[in-house]
């Protein structure tokens, strides 16, 4: 009997990691078009969990999908401390 616990098991095929992934980013490039900011950045927040790749360990993955990780959070963190610092 094979185990869940085994490190060969995935989740989620890559393909519909993918699929999320970009539909994740579709829809909060359609909200900052719309300038709906809030929504767009939840969007973009969330859209890092369906990242696709290896999931394993962060230095296994190209060196493009870590730059692209990144840079994608980097500019999360930036719109977050936007929102945080506009109210004050």
């Amino acid at each position: 009997m094979k185990t869940l616990s085994t490190p060969s098991v995935q989740i989620c095929p890559a393909r519909y990691s993918l699929i999320a992934y970009g539909c994740l980013l579709i829809t909060a490039i359609v909200l900052f078009v719309l300038k709906e900011w809030q929504y767009g950045f939840a969007m973009l927040g969330i859209s890092l969990v369906a990242m696709p790749g290896n999931h394993n360990k962060f230095t296994e993955r190209p060196l493009w999908q870590r730059t692209w990780f990144v840079l994608h959070f980097v500019v999360l963190l930036g719109a977050m401390l936007y929102q945080i610092l506009s109210k004050l």
